[in-house]
């Protein structure tokens, strides 16, 4: 939020220079171009609070004026103001960071008829580990991520018999495309693709049910928080701003006219 508003002060400012001594046309000019930003926050990324801020302000700069010309224009931007403030607002800060925590839980789930401690991605082969200082150092890092990442496991103990392990690359991956799909999620969700952040929160309930132990508990309990997820509305109907941006070129337009007139 407060780099948004450094960049619109900047925009200003610059526009302040362009347009010169005339303070009546920069302060309208400005009023415009906060109600542009007001408009290209809520229709593109749905964004109440950056809205009403630039809407404030452009109301304020028509207000600074002091021609009632431009009163229906704010009157107009106070009912959309006051639209805003009713309007739902969706936490997409909240939403990002319980997806992230999900992420995180992933390396603890077990494997369906598995042991829950990942495996250990796939051996580098004997050629990397002869090459140069530089290979070592690569290996020494896969190594140390490896511990760091073993350390964070939880053996499991099941009353039942254990199947046959699958090979170490296919546990590892099994873990590796549920938190790619958790990912998808998280991007679909910063960009408010609806559809996309469903289906992904959708794939990755599947994948989980195909593949991890449904009687766990902790997998249980992610199932439940992917389907409060799932339940979450990123596009909810917001209020059109656009009306005040309307009567402005209007009135500004019939302004112009009636100068050239006189």
């Amino acid at each position: 939020m407060q780099a948004q508003r450094i960049q619109m002060d900047n925009s200003l400012s610059e526009m302040q220079r362009k347009l010169g001594s005339d303070q009546g046309q920069w302060r309208i000019s400005e009023a415009e171009y906060l109600m542009r930003v007001a408009n290209h926050r809520l229709t593109l990324e749905g964004d109440v609070a950056t809205s009403i801020t630039a809407l404030e302000a452009a109301d304020s700069r028509l207000r600074d004026t002091h021609d009632p010309a431009w009163n229906s224009v704010r009157e107009e931007v106070a009912r959309e103001i006051a639209a805003l403030k009713i309007a739902p607002t969706v936490d997409m800060a909240g939403l990002s960071a319980r997806i992230g925590g999900l992420i995180r839980q992933v390396d603890q789930l077990p494997l369906r008829d598995q042991g829950g401690i990942p495996p250990r991605p796939p051996q580098a082969s004997e050629s990397i580990e002869s090459l140069t200082a530089e290979g070592f150092n690569l290996r020494k890092i896969l190594d140390d991520l490896w511990e760091g990442f073993k350390s964070m496991m939880v053996v499991r103990h099941h009353d039942r018999p254990i199947a046959a392990m699958l090979p170490p690359e296919q546990r590892y991956f099994l873990y590796q495309n549920l938190q790619l799909k958790l990912e998808g999620a998280k991007v679909a969700l910063l960009a408010r693709d609806e559809g996309l952040y469903r289906d992904s929160l959708r794939a990755a309930a599947e994948w989980i049910e195909g593949n991890f132990e449904m009687e766990a508990g902790e997998v249980q309990a992610l199932l439940a928080q992917l389907q409060g997820l799932g339940g979450e509305v990123l596009l909810p109907d917001l209020p059109d701003i656009s009306g005040s941006l309307r009567i402005l070129h209007a009135r500004r337009e019939a302004l112009e006219k009636q100068g050239e007139r006189q």
